[in-house]
Formats: C-alpha cells, structure tokens, sequence
C-alpha cells in the first residue's frame, strides 16, 4: 500500500523478555529468520499487519515501537524528509529479499521507519497458469463468504452483547433512582411524624396547663370564703374580749370592797370608800350597782368602827 503503514519494529533491550511479555498477552506468534549474517525475530499476528522484534540499535536509549509506512522510493522519501524539517536516523538500509529501510525524526522527536517493498517477480505469461482453476476459484469464494458471514455473526453477537450491557446498566441507574426516590419519601415521613408527635407533645402540654388552672381556679374561691368567715369570727369575738376585759378590771374593785370590812384598824375604812369611788369612775355604765356599793360601804365601815370601839 501506498504511504500506509505496513510494519511495527520493536527495539528492545531485552528482547527474550519481551518476546515472552508478548506471547503471554497477545496471540501473537515469533520466528526467527536469517536476514544476511543476523538473526531478525518476525511478529506474526492473527490478522492484520505484522511487525518484528530485534535488539535495541542504539545502546542506552530507551525500547521503543517504531512503526513504518510503505514507500515506493525510500531515497526519494529521506530527501523529501529533509526539505520538511526532519532529521535522518537510520539511512537507506537494503533488507536481502524483503526490501529496504530508513528511519527518520519529525521535528517534534518522534521518529518513523520508512519501508520499500522489493519487486515482485515477474508474473507467469502462460494463461493456463494465469487464469484459476473454476475449482479453486469457488473454494475462494466459499471461504470469502464464510469468512464474511462469521465477521457479521462476530459482530452482530457484538451488537447484541453491547445492547445488553447497556439495558443492564440502564436498569442499574433506574433502581438506584427509584431507591433514591424511595428513601426521600421514607425521610419524609419520618420528618412528617415526627412534627406531628412534637404537636401532639405540646398539645397536650397546652391542655394539661389548661386543666390545672381550671382546677386552681376551682379552689380559690373556697379557700377565699374560709378566709372571710375567719374574719368574721374574729371580729365578733373581740368586742367580747374587749367587754371581758373591763368586766376583770371592774372585779377587783368589787373584791377591794368586799375585803375593807375585814381590815381590823379603823383607818382602813375610807381606804374602802375611796376604792369604791374608784371603781365607780372606772364603770359609769353600772351606776345601779355602785350606788349599792357605796350604800353598803359605810354600813360596813360603822360596824368596824364599833369592832373598834369595844
């Protein structure tokens, strides 16, 4: 093919082990082959292009894949190389019986190979070797067709496998969704429920105050009526007390009056008078019973006198 690439060279420095690194990754094949007096190590692959394996050229670089594209003038392709920017890095190498090489580097560094294939030899003039046989051509066709059929049954199979994948994963995202969905409802609910229970808390807190106020309410009246009865029984038992207390003041006097007889001297006789006098300025509201008393009084006092006299 024209300027397509046709070959990948692998420059290693440890080629055995790449090679090994490969086998085990890839389905790839390895054979060696002679190629004047080195041994170059080809890289066949199930299908597409092939490459080859060979030992790092440049002792201290870096392995590295360098891929080639096919040119039909490899010289003409190196001066046309030149006049872009590029650099050379390998020459026109001739490969015995394949064809011939050269590596150049873009000016970012990157390097490519460039690949010439070798003439082909020249194809048989006789017609009878020209021309396929009907038999070998139908057998061609047969393995086209087949060939065809399984890449459409590869890749219809492809289709299906990747369809569903996608189904499978578009189910995946809407069950984390209705999931999703499911878990702000029930948080929501939870929330719901718990105001609710906070409103019904502080209703009932509401009431209860209500009712205890309606209770206390209730009992102030009661206690307020014991209170004005109280009152009311202390009022009327101090104007008694009061009454009482004159009456023990008004007493002794009496007694006073009583006990003047007794006394055995003469002089103690208007002791008994004066008290008498006393006692009828203290109570004036009683004037029956003291005039009785000052009646009395002298009567008492003349008998004494007479005690005296004898």
């Amino acid at each position: 093919m024209r300027h397509a690439f046709v070959h990948f060279e692998l420059n290693s420095s440890v080629p055995a082990e790449a090679r090994r690194f490969y086998e085990a990754l890839f389905d790839w094949s390895f054979v060696d082959v002679e190629v004047g007096d080195a041994t170059y190590t080809q890289i066949r692959t199930p299908s597409g292009l092939g490459g080859g394996l060979q030992p790092n050229p440049e002792p201290g670089m870096p392995s590295r894949w360098v891929p080639f594209v096919g040119v039909p003038d490899v010289r003409a392709a190196l001066s046309e190389a030149k006049r872009a920017g590029g650099e050379v890095v390998v020459e026109y190498t001739p490969v015995p019986g394949f064809g011939a090489l050269a590596i150049v580097q873009d000016p970012g560094g990157t390097q490519i190979g460039l690949w010439e294939v070798a003439d082909a030899p020249a194809e048989a003039t006789d017609e009878s070797a020209a021309e396929p046989e009907p038999e070998v051509l139908a057998e061609e066709v047969a393995a086209q067709e087949a060939e065809a059929a399984a890449k459409k049954e590869a890749a219809a199979k492809r289709r299906a496998e990747g369809m569903a994948k996608r189904k499978a994963a578009a189910e995946q995202r809407r069950a984390a969704r209705m999931a999703a969905v499911e878990q702000r409802k029930a948080a929501a609910a939870e929330r719901k429920a718990a105001r609710e229970a906070a409103a019904a808390q502080k209703k009932a807190a509401k009431e209860a105050a209500a009712a205890k106020k309606a209770a206390d309410e209730a009992k102030a009246p009661a206690k307020g009526g014991k209170k004005v009865a109280a009152k009311k029984d202390a009022t009327a038992k101090a104007p008694a007390a009061k009454g009482g207390k004159k009456a023990a003041k008004t007493a002794p006097a009496a007694k006073s009056s009583k006990k003047a007889p007794a006394a055995k001297g003469s002089k103690k006789a208007p002791a008994a008078k004066s008290s008498t006098k006393a006692a009828a300025k203290k109570a004036p509201a009683k004037k029956s019973s003291k005039k009785a008393a000052t009646k009395k009084a002298p009567a008492k006092a003349s008998k004494s006198a007479k005690r005296g006299r004898k």
